[in-house]
């Protein structure tokens, strides 16, 4: 009965409680529904801001990836720039302006990426730093366009190799940058994390331990979802990099390594994880790697980190290969990691190579090209000189010195031109010293008179030539010596003058003869056979003047030629001659008086019939005055003077009477007619 009453007490007593517990049970589910909310809230928020890293995470590793690429496209314009420099083709400048082109993208590219203000100013350094090696490209590929000495002095010059220097330090320093970033970054992630797992524990205890560590395993899965689909995103690009890259610890252990580094290498991926860097190193890196790493983390020091290199690699065989090396460092969770890209330059030492034996070679061949100008300069026949725009003489060759009369070529070299021109021909070479000044091109010929180091005067003919000499301006002139031109030219003129003068004098003397043939001919066919015959005789005499040049010509000569139509070669004739010369005057005078003493000869004396002859003695007189010339026929028939004076007795007092100051003396004697003649001598020369 007792048992029961309690029972029903307890029946009664009990909804009080239980309201109260499920009060409390009410206010625990409203707290831990708060909590739970507020953990979902707290938990989107660090979500977002882990969202928001791993943003920034992938955008510093594209940073990095398009610094890495920006470098290696300035060094393919500069390659590409050399190779045009060194040869002068074209073709080189195809890579140089796609890389050209490639730079300008990567800026634009890593503008749109960086956002710290940090790798803001540091991008703006290294801007300004791209922009003035692209500009001193430029400027020797210009250059080179103008002059291949000018191009390779330019590119002798430290100012791209500095400006190199300069720019992969700014690289660097951005780098750095970028990395220092990265690890913050990765910092922030862990600490957000780490934040979220303990919110969600605390969160855990205060409400139901069951749904909240739902909620903290479905947030972290999710974390971690994101972090490996980030990890696998940068995985992805390591991966399919065309450079090698890989990473090591402090000891030089490789602790990760792309696809490419092991296709360089002849490894499987797996095969080098774990194992030192050593293995793919040659002599003397293999040995010395390990000191450098450790005094590099003890001192701080850089060889290679941070500043890159070429080295040597050695392949699984035992080959090996030129490599670009970048070494950058990094911490991850407070460890340091050193990260490498290789890139095999094979190719690109192999073009160097040709360049550097292409280089050679066409040296060689314009050392012997300029040795074989020099040659036929030195050895030319014609003078030449250059001289730059001021007149001053800068090279002479053996033939100006000898047309000069120098025996040294201190002589000559650096006087000025004006020195050795005749001041009146100075105007000719200002004029085409102004000339090349405002057109260039060669230069029409000029005729200046040059003065020899005695004082004399060479007329020369001066061809100039604008040319560089050094990096001044200059002329090159090739002289040429028109002494013999000129004396030739005078002798043409004097013969112009001469042959005026003797066709004056022959027209004179055929209109004389005409004249006189008519005055003594009976009929038209008498005076025209009287006239040609002594046409002949005047054409035999000038035949024998235009041999001889119009200035004389041989007695003995003349009066063979007058005699041959007249039976000289039958032996009708006898002569005794003496070697003299006669003037073309008296040559003309004496082949007309030859002619007329002939023809009178073949009519009435003494070659009138077969048995006659005539015997002609012709020579200088006792004391040397004058010159005589006597006529005697022999053997013809019996001769009487003319009743009358003819044509032949007038023409030989004419001739050698008035014109020659001489005398004429005929003789009819009955066995033949003689005729006696004298020409002073002063006359016959």
């Amino acid at each position: 009965m007792r048992w029961r009453a309690a029972a029903r007490r307890s029946a009664h007593s009990a909804p009080e409680p239980f309201f109260g517990a499920a009060l409390g049970a009410g206010a625990l589910l409203l707290l831990a529904l708060a909590l739970l909310a507020g953990s979902a809230l707290t938990a989107n928020v660090t979500l977002t801001r882990l969202r928001d890293h791993r943003a920034e995470m992938v955008r510093s590793n594209a940073i990095l990836r398009g610094l890495a690429e920006l470098e290696a496209h300035i060094r393919r314009a500069e390659t590409g720039q050399r190779g045009y420099i060194l040869t002068g083709e074209r073709r080189y400048l195809v890579p140089y302006e796609q890389a050209i082109g490639r730079i300008r993208a990567d800026l634009d590219r890593l503008r749109g990426l960086v956002r710290h203000p940090a790798q803001i100013a540091r991008l703006q350094e290294l801007t300004s730093l791209i922009d003035a090696e692209l500009a001193e490209l430029a400027r020797v590929v210009a250059l080179r366009a103008q002059s291949f000495d000018a191009a390779l002095a330019a590119m002798r010059t430290d100012l791209g190799q500095k400006l190199m220097e300069e720019i992969a330090a700014a690289i660097e320093r951005m780098t750095a940058v970028g990395q220092e970033l990265l690890a913050e970054r990765a910092a922030h992630e862990e600490a957000s994390a780490a934040r979220i797992a303990r919110m969600t524990a605390l969160q855990g205890v205060l409400a139901m331990a069951s749904a909240l560590f739902g909620v903290i395993l479905l947030a972290r899965r999710r974390v971690q979802a994101r972090m490996l689909d980030s990890e696998a995103r940068l995985r992805a690009v390591v991966d399919t990099a065309a450079d090698g890259i890989l990473t090591i610890d402090e000891r030089g252990t490789i602790e990760t390594a792309n696809p490419a580094v092991a296709k360089l290498f002849g490894y499987a991926p797996a095969e080098l994880i774990g194992r030192n860097v050593r293995v793919l190193m040659p002599e003397p890196y293999r040995t010395a790697h390990d000191g450098y790493l450790e005094r590099y983390c003890r001192t701080g020091e850089r060889r290679v980190i941070g500043i890159g290199r070429e080295v040597l690699g050695l392949r699984k065989d035992g080959s090996t290969f030129p490599i670009e090396l970048a070494v950058t460092e990094t911490r991850v969770a407070g460890k340091r990691l050193f990260t490498g890209i290789v890139r095999d330059i094979t190719e690109r030492k192999r073009a160097e190579a040709a360049l550097a034996r292409s280089e050679a070679r066409l040296r060689a061949e314009l050392a012997a090209s300029e040795a074989r100008y020099q040659r036929l300069v030195d050895t030319s026949p014609d003078p030449i000189l250059i001289h730059e725009m001021d007149g001053r003489i800068v090279y002479l060759n053996p033939a100006y010195m000898r047309l000069h009369g120098a025996t040294r070529v201190e002589q000559l070299l650096g006087r000025p031109l004006f020195e050795l021109v005749h001041p009146a021909d100075h105007h000719l070479i200002r004029e085409y010293q102004g000339r090349i000044a405002a057109e260039g091109g060669t230069q029409p010929p000029i005729e200046v008179r040059t003065r020899r180091l005695d004082g004399s005067e060479v007329p020369v003919e001066a061809h100039p030539t604008p040319i560089t000499w050094g990096e001044r301006r200059a002329a090159l002139v090739v002289l040429r010596d028109v002494t013999e031109r000129k004396q030739a030219e005078a002798r043409q003129a004097l013969l112009r003058r001469e042959l005026n003068h003797r066709v004056k004098n022959i027209l004179a003397v055929v209109q004389s003869v005409a004249l006189m043939t008519g005055k003594g001919a009976e009929t038209v066919g008498a005076f025209l056979q009287a006239f040609d015959g002594r046409l002949q005789a005047l054409a035999g005499a000038n035949e024998l003047l235009v041999r001889d040049g119009w200035q004389a010509t041989g007695l003995a000569a003349l009066l063979r030629q007058a005699l041959l139509p007249h039976g000289l070669e039958e032996g009708r004739f006898a002569l005794r001659v003496a070697s003299l010369p006669v003037s073309a005057a008296l040559a003309q005078d004496l082949a007309l008086a030859l002619h007329e003493l002939a023809t009178n000869a073949v009519k009435y004396g003494a070659l009138s019939v077969p048995e006659g002859r005539v015997v002609i003695e012709a020579g200088p007189v006792e004391d040397g005055t004058a010159l005589r010339l006597v006529w005697r026929e022999e053997g013809g028939p019996p001769v009487t003077a003319p009743a009358r004076q003819g044509f032949g007795t007038r023409l030989l007092g004419q001739l050698f009477a008035r014109q020659h100051g001489g005398s004429v003396t005929l003789d009819w004697q009955a066995r033949g007619l003689v005729c006696r003649t004298e020409v002073p001598l002063a006359a016959a020369a």
